[in-house]
This record gives C-alpha cells, structure tokens and sequence, in this order.
C-alpha cells in the first residue's frame, strides 16, 4: 500500500512542476476580439439610402406595401444572424414609435411591411411624418449601429369601422377619453330669518284655530288649564310623532330609537290618572 502512495505524490509533484516550468499553459485563454459591424446602403421602398445621406421623398399610403433590406458585415462578411435588428417609424407630431423586426435573407436583413393590415394595427391610421431609424447590435459586436434614414409621409385614412371604435372607446389602450365635467346645480336661495319667523308664526294659526272651534263645539278647552299633565302628555304624543317624521326625513336609527323611547318613558309618567281609576274599576 505504501508504494502505491508514494507513485502518487510523485505522480502530483512532477505536475505541479511541470507547470511551473511553463506558466503560460497555465493561464486562461485570452478572450475572443469584438467583431466590427458594418450596415451598407439600406433600401427603402423605391428609393435607396447610402451611408451619410439621407431619404429625399418617399410617401405611402394604407394600400400599399413597404419593402425594406438593410445589409449588414461582420468583420467584412455578410452576417448569418445578428441577435438585433429593427427599425422605427416615430411620428413627428405625436412620438409615437412603431417597431419592426428585420429578417435574415441572404445576408440582407429585411422586413415587408403590409400597410393595409399595419395602418390600424400598429400605425393606427396617424397620418403625417415619421423619422425612420435603423438599429443593429448584437453582443459580440464591438459598437452598435443606429442610423437615422430621414423621414417618410405616411398618408393614411382612417376606416368607417376604426374611426366608430374610436369614437365610443371600445379600445381602451389607443385612446383616453377625457374626464366628464358635471355642472352642479346652484344652491337656492333662503329666504330671511325674519321671514321664516313670521312664515312659522302662521303655521301656529291653524291650531288656534282648532281650539276656537272645539269651544264653539262645547269641549271644555278652559279645563286644560287646570290639567297640565294632561298638556304634557299630549305634547309628549306629539314628539314621537315628530321624531317618526324626522327619522324618515333625516334623523338616524339609534338616534331616533332614543328620542322616542324619551318621549314614551316621559309619556307614560305623565299619563292622565282617569285612565288608570277606569281600567282598574273595569
């Protein structure tokens, strides 16, 4: 067992050795250079732009199609595959931004954009001018490519059918509508409060009122005089019926509940004694 493990220590020694003799086999290889990117003339529609220049005239319309091929090399070669490619028509007005992958296609990245299905779908129908923009990277690549091309026209009507989808918010995420303003109605005005005195003075006369003519009728009205419990305990039945008006119109449950049990403990104390001699004579 001994020697066995004595082969193998000198096994490990002569490694450790070995690579202190040659230290460069020891260090990591060196990381891969960055690869430069290049984008040649880029085609769009009818019309090609070279690099340094820019789009002279290009309009379209919702009926056509848009057609547009970038090259790109990678260290002087077409690129195979690039992780991003894309352009953007931003809307000079607005802002508004509409993105685009580019395909790969013989290294040429290309996109063919239908205008007739992409007006509402992603440009929806904003007419006017946008600035067109190319963007290429990639990790790999050593700088990143973003061209501004110039601006196109984009004379785009809005569909019957889009413009009624607009108008009633079916769309939530492509229009805000703006927040309804009520008009209140004015407060109305009150009258004095020398006005209201003499309004409920004359709300008193019907009562009066009532007293003259149960006298004229033979009732002994001067009696209540002698009998104030008697007063009492009818203003008290008053009450609860005024507090069940109030807690209709206005006054809460509890609130309510109390005042009338109040007003019926009160009621019941100064109930008229006659009642009380009849039911027990009964």
């Amino acid at each position: 067992m001994r020697p066995v493990l004595a082969c193998v220590l000198l096994g490990l020694l002569a490694a450790v050795d070995a690579k202190k003799d040659n230290p460069e086999e020891a260090k990591p290889a060196a990381a891969k250079a960055a690869k430069s990117v290049k984008v040649g003339a880029v085609t769009i529609g009818t019309e090609e732009v070279a690099d340094g220049s820019r789009i002279k005239s290009l309009k379209f319309t919702e009926r056509e199609k848009l057609s547009i091929s970038v090259p790109v090399t990678v260290d002087g070669s077409p690129a195979d595959s690039i992780e991003q490619a894309a352009v953007c028509f931003a809307h000079k007005e607005t802002g508004a931004e509409v993105w685009f992958t580019l395909q790969p296609k013989d290294g040429v990245f290309t996109a063919d954009i239908d205008l007739i299905r992409h007006a509402e779908q992603s440009f929806l129908f904003k007419a006017g001018v946008y600035s067109v923009s190319v963007a290429v990277s990639d990790p790999s690549f050593k700088d990143h490519v973003y061209r501004e091309l110039g601006t196109v026209t984009m004379d785009l009507t809005a569909t019957p059918l889009f413009r009624q989808k607009m108008e009633f918010a079916e769309m939530k995420d492509w229009v805000r509508r703006q927040p309804q303003v009520w008009d209140v109605r004015p407060p109305e005005e009150r009258a004095s409060a020398f006005a209201a005195f003499v309004f409920t003075c004359l709300l008193a006369l019907p009562v009066l009122v009532l007293f003259v003519l149960l006298g004229l009728a033979g009732a002994n009205v001067r009696g209540l005089a002698d009998h104030p419990l008697a007063i009492a305990f009818h203003c008290l039945l008053g009450a609860i019926c005024g507090t069940i008006v109030l807690y209709w119109i206005r006054v809460p449950f509890f609130p309510a509940v109390i005042m009338i049990s109040g007003c019926g403990l009160a009621a019941f104390v100064f109930r008229p004694r006659p009642l009380d001699t009849k039911a027990k004579t009964d």
